[in-house]
């Protein structure tokens, strides 16, 4: 066994995120999240390497925040989205258009900029907006800003010409502006909203999103599409899906009543001038579209498309030329992203525990080389005869790409040498609803059974329609050098292995995903392999609710961590963002108020005897934090060892790297402090409070 891995190499990590394929497919774009130890935050960067991975790659952006990379259609415009200060040809000079003798003070400060400290009022505009920004590839040189919108951009689009961009971005009436002005200052939070909030967005404020068309013609005037909106759930949590083909701007929508209570979408087509009428591609028949919008090379479209009420359900790989069919009408597995390669469009499928890439058509056939037992992948995209992806098993996470179907050639050498190695195992169990498979981490050369039993963490993945597969991660990495294994379960509920076996927990959460967890910690505990006195659970989102859920049917357990999970569904209907998605699943709690109480685990706090870590964020509102406070007070009645550490400014995720940092250390800590056979100093263990 390695040394243990020092908790502050977490600092360097460098994970690629997002690609993106030229139009000639010679080159790749991609993003890379690096971390700052000084300002304790993430920063994004952007890069370009050959496809062929003929040299290294090369950092076009040294300044932090780079996302959304996207080629022009000749592929010597690369432009991208971040929040920056205005372009030095924005700012330079004077504009004497906007200024008289009346409003300029003694300082040469405009009255309508400062304030009376003489500090800039930046009170009617918003704190960060993020604008498209461009690099002109062929002329060299740095990026230059594109859009000067005052709410920023949200998303952008080029037009199948390359001169011109489809741009999203709020358009607030006057009071409107006022309200946010206010809400920014502090003010009083006023909605009449049903769909009013959304996790990373907190409180939503109404204010409708507009599609507007940009030049990219120096000094050019934004054009809106007046008669577009972005309306529905999934528009309002995900934000605004468009895509510009050669017929016209392709969106998504909700247009009918109650576009705050569906996840239905559709797809329209609107002609890029401001007083086009929308035109209705799909049928409104109580589904929607998610993954994005692609245009084939005949200007055909590709989507994915799914039961709006059935978060379980797989979906399939849609097209439309005229008129909608499924291109994937027997594949019951779930589809994430789509891509055109050619004339066939790409999709991430999950089978079994892996991500994998299909072209799907009427053939449908997996792309050779990119995912096997421990290898997926990740974001992709495709472009004639290339494809490229964020390729990722146990010990790396890098870019690679395909040319002409060749074995992809990783671009990217991005992973630290922390000299670890781990390796993933795999097992099945029988379950009612068909095998549960679990994933085993373990250093290279350790994975011997026999008379030396491990203390085992196992990790219980979110969702709950989601999916554990062999993946890099500095937390697994850090506990196994500590001398763990470390477990994941793909319990029932979890997707990659077909709609009836996710749909096995619809409506009903609990008992099968904790009987499943049990099962596998009692095979790992029997084969020898774990020592049965040291067994440790944690999760997160999804895994944070199953957590107590295990702790109550079992005593096996020496210790847990529920971390940003639900605890009791009827009290969380309302406070979090997910009102559409507990309707579908379990009725309206007023209607319904059994399948709430049994999907919750406050009622059976009084089976639990586990030493239990509760985490928060303060900003979550998917899991809101009172739900944390909840449980942490419940065990506490009873006298159950409990820790409640809250986050105040963590939304649901696990946040800065100081903050990662943080609850990777309080977690183990918690663990250890519980551990019969962990070495402790004198002064390591803390009395009960009360």
């Amino acid at each position: 066994m390695s040394s243990h891995l020092d908790v502050d190499a977490y600092y360097d990590q460098r994970l690629p995120a997002t690609v993106a394929v030229s139009p000639d497919g010679t080159r790749i774009a991609f993003t890379v999240r690096e971390r700052d130890p000084d300002e304790e935050t993430d920063l994004t960067s952007l890069f370009v390497v050959p496809a062929d991975g003929s040299r290294e790659p090369h950092r076009l952006t040294r300044l932090p925040g780079a996302s959304s990379p996207a080629w022009g259609p000749n592929g010597d415009r690369l432009a991208f989205l971040t929040t920056r200060d205005d372009d030095v040809a924005l700012r330079a000079g004077r504009d004497l258009d906007d200024e008289s003798e009346d409003d300029v003070d003694e300082d040469g400060e405009t009255d309508a900029d400062t304030d009376e400290d003489g500090e800039t009022d930046t009170a009617d505009g918003p704190d960060e907006t993020p604008q498209v920004w461009l690099f002109d590839l062929s002329l060299g040189g740095d990026a230059r800003q594109v859009t000067d919108f005052e709410y920023g951009v949200s998303a952008f689009e080029f037009a199948p010409d390359g001169d011109r961009l489809a741009v999203t971005s709020r358009v607030p009436t006057d009071e409107e502006r006022e309200y946010l002005a206010e809400r920014r200052d502090g003010g009083p939070i006023e909605t009449e909203r049903l769909q009013h909030k959304a996790e990373g967005q907190g409180y939503l404020h109404g204010v409708e999103t507009g599609l507007f068309v940009q030049s990219l013609a120096a000094d050019a005037e934004p054009t809106r599409l007046d008669a577009v909106t972005f309306a529905g759930v999934t528009t309002d949590v995900g934000g605004p899906s468009f895509a510009w083909g050669p017929s016209g701007i392709d969106y998504v929508s909700n247009d009918g009543d109650r576009p705050q209570d569906s996840y239905a979408t559709d797809i329209f087509r609107v002609e890029p001038t401001a007083d086009a009428t929308p035109e209705r591609l799909t049928a409104g028949d109580g589904t929607f579209t998610r993954g994005g919008l692609a245009h084939g090379p005949d200007g055909e479209l590709a989507y994915l498309r799914s039961p709006a009420a059935n978060a379980h359900a797989t979906g399939e790989v849609c097209r439309y030329d005229g008129a909608e069919r499924s291109l994937t009408p027997a594949l019951d597995r779930p589809i994430s992203g789509v891509a055109w390669a050619g004339d066939r469009p790409l999709a991430r499928v999950g089978d079994e525990g892996t991500s994998r890439l299909l072209a799907v058509g009427d053939e449908t056939a997996e792309l050779d080389g990119w995912s096997d037992e421990t290898t997926g992948v990740g974001g992709f995209d495709a472009s004639g005869e290339t494809v490229a992806a964020v390729r990722f098993g146990p010990n790396a996470r890098e870019v690679a790409a395909s040319v002409s179907g060749e074995t992809p050639t990783r671009l990217t050498d991005l992973t630290p040498d922390d000299g670890l190695s781990l390796t993933v195992d795999r097992f099945s169990l029988d379950s009612a609803d068909g095998p549960v498979e679990s994933l085993v981490y373990d250093a290279d050369g350790d994975t011997d059974t026999g008379d030396d039993p491990r203390p085992l963490i196992v990790d219980i993945h979110g969702g709950p329609v989601a999916y554990d597969e062999p993946r890099y991660g500095f937390i697994y990495r850090y506990w196994v050098s500590r001398g763990y294994l470390v477990a994941n379960v793909n319990y029932r509920g979890s997707s990659s292995y077909g709609q009836s076996f996710s749909e096995a927990i619809r409506g009903e959460w609990g008992p099968r995903e904790a009987e499943d967890v049990i099962d596998s910690i009692a095979h790992l505990t029997a084969t020898g392999r774990v020592d049965g006195d040291r067994i440790f659970v944690t999760g997160f989102s999804q895994g944070g609710v199953n957590t107590p859920h295990v702790l109550a049917r079992t005593d096996r357990v020496t210790a847990a961590a529920a971390q940003h999970g639900l605890y009791d569904m009827y009290s969380a209907f309302g406070t979090d963002d997910s009102h559409v998605w507990w309707e579908n699943d379990f009725g309206l709690p007023w209607e319904e108020t059994d399948s709430y109480h049994e999907a919750s685990t406050l009622p059976l706090v009084g089976e639990i005897d586990t030493p239990t870590l509760v985490t928060a964020g303060g900003n979550d509102h998917r899991c809101p934090s009172p739900q944390a406070d909840q449980l942490h007070v419940a065990l506490r009645k009873r006298d159950v060892p409990s820790k409640l550490i809250r986050y105040p400014e963590t939304n649901h995720a696990y946040g800065s790297p100081e903050t990662a940092i943080h609850r990777l250390e309080a977690v183990t800590e918690w663990f250890e402090r519980f551990d019969p056979d962990h070495e402790r100093g004198d002064d390591s263990t803390a009395s009960d409070p009360q």
